[in-house]
């Protein structure tokens, strides 16, 4: 082989292992955002959880408030199934070349799902707080203890 017909051959390797340095770099930082998607998933989990506790704990004191217990109920119902969808399109870590294609063939599927997830959250998040703040402001207050010993008034 002369000089000129060696230079193709050098530049394809070169290219070839650019490439496989590309897929190396991106299997590693697919790796992160596999597992940042799974730690997301499983705290959105809990947070679907307690917000179901919250509500079955307080749901006498927001059945006066059937507008707000129908947001609050559908919130809760919208990010179960949003998180739903989007477990489906993160890529298992297990086997990093399936899951390096699975993220190439769903990436954007997997962003718009993770938006929506992101949306979904911070109304969960808001239905949350305002559960809160029902148990705080309508729950029984006690009546004084000096009032007891006062006379009644007619």
């Amino acid at each position: 082989m002369s000089g000129i017909e060696i230079i193709p051959v050098i530049t394809g390797a070169v290219k070839m292992g650019k490439e496989i340095a590309d897929i190396g770099l991106s299997v590693r930082g697919m790796h992160r955002d596999t597992q940042a998607c799974t730690r997301l998933a499983n705290q959105i989990k809990h947070d679907i959880e307690y917000a179901q506790i919250l509500l079955n704990t307080s749901r006498d004191l927001i059945c006066d408030h059937e507008g707000m217990l129908s947001w609050i109920t559908g919130t809760i119902s919208e990010t179960n199934d949003t998180l739903a969808r989007y477990n489906g399109y993160i890529p298992e870590e297990n086997d990093k070349g399936a899951a390096l294609k699975a993220l190439m063939e769903n990436e954007r599927k997997w962003e718009e799902w993770g938006k929506a997830l992101g949306a979904n959250h911070s109304s969960l998040m808001a239905a949350v707080n305002v559960m809160h703040q029902l148990k705080l402001t309508l729950k029984p207050k006690p009546k004084p203890s000096w009032a007891s010993s006062m006379p009644p008034d007619f």
